[in-house]
This record gives C-alpha cells, sequence and structure tokens, in this order.
C-alpha cells in the first residue's frame, strides 16, 4: 500500500508535509492535517505567511473561525472569486460531547454489515479498509502516515 494517495500534485503535498514535521512539532500554530496544512492563529503566525503557504501548497486550512470573519480577511487577500470551502465545526465540554455522540452511534441504524470502531493504532488491513471505504464512497482518503498517527507530534 502506497504511503500517499491522489494525484502526483496531491501525493507531493502529503510528502511534503510530512517532510515538515519538524516544523509542526516546533510550531504549536501549525499541524499536519494529512492533505493540508492547518494554521491554528493566523494573526499571530501572520497573514504574509499565510498566503506564503497557501501559494506554495496551494492550499491551507483555518482552523475554529467564525465564518463570516474569516471570509471577509480571505476575500481581501486572494479575491472575491476565490474557492474558499468551509466546514462547520462543533466543539463543547466532554460531558456535553460524549453523550450526544454516543446517541448518534446508538440511535443510528447501520447497513448490514458495517460497524462504527475506533482505532487509536491502526493495523494496515484497518488502514486498508479505511482507504477503500473512503475511495468507494467518494472521500478523498488521508495518506497512510495520517491514518496510522505518525503526524502527531
Amino acid at each position: 500500500m502506497s504511503e500517499n494517495v491522489g494525484t502526483d500534485s496531491m501525493t507531493a503535498l502529503q510528502q511534503s508535509l510530512r517532510n515538515r514535521s519538524a516544523e509542526f512539532a516546533a510550531n504549536p500554530l501549525l499541524s499536519n492535517g494529512g492533505r493540508i496544512m492547518n494554521i491554528h492563529d493566523p494573526d499571530r503566525y501572520g497573514w504574509a505567511n499565510v498566503r506564503n503557504a497557501a501559494e506554495r501548497d496551494g492550499l491551507v486550512g483555518l482552523t475554529m473561525f467564525a465564518h463570516d470573519t474569516i471570509l471577509t480577511r480571505l476575500q481581501s487577500m486572494f479575491g472575491a472569486d476565490a474557492d474558499l470551502p468551509f466546514w462547520q465545526a462543533f466543539t463543547g465540554e466532554p460531558d456535553d460531547v460524549l453523550p450526544a455522540c454516543e446517541a448518534v452511534l446508538r440511535d443510528v441504524t447501520l447497513p448490514t454489515g458495517w460497524r462504527v470502531e475506533s482505532h487509536t493504532n491502526p493495523n494496515d488491513d484497518t488502514i486498508h479498509a479505511s482507504r477503500a471505504l473512503n475511495t468507494q464512497t467518494g472521500v478523498a482518503p488521508a495518506p497512510v502516515f495520517y491514518l496510522r498517527g505518525d503526524h502527531r507530534c
């Protein structure tokens, strides 16, 4: 199983992120998101650095920001017609979040043969099955090192 997955540019970015592990370990403002560099505080990291990273990698992740606030800033940097996808993130205290997650897992009927498992240290078979499922369902699979947890510092 190859370590990286996707087009030539995607696999090159994944390898580049992996090669920068020392940078991520030394800078708490950054993290390796597997297929993208995450920037946790662009104000402290510096917007010129954000722009340089976006131009170098072709994309960056700005984590946990109010959509309207960050959208205005990014449009001023990259233009109103820039592709700026976002995902909603929900946060909370463990006492609130864990019961909500458990309720979803308890109340959702999975298709026959499906199960939900959590693997802190997945083996190669689990990683391969995860990547195959992601590919079959149209989700871009993460590189193997990321699924293994090697991106953590």
